[in-house]
C-alpha cells in the first residue's frame, strides 16, 4: 500500500480523460441531433 498516492493520481488522470471524452461525446450527440432535425425539415 506504499504506492497509494500515485494510484490516486492515476485515478484522477483517468477521471479527467473520461470527463473530456464524455463532453466530446455529448457535443457530437448534439451536433447529430441538429443535423437530423435539419434533415427532417427538408
Amino acid at each position: 500500500m506504499t504506492n497509494q498516492k500515485s494510484h490516486g493520481e492515476d485515478d484522477q488522470i483517468k477521471e479527467r480523460k473520461h470527463l473530456r471524452f464524455y463532453r466530446t461525446l455529448l457535443q457530437v450527440k448534439g451536433i447529430m441531433q441538429n443535423w437530423m432535425e435539419r434533415e427532417d425539415g427538408n
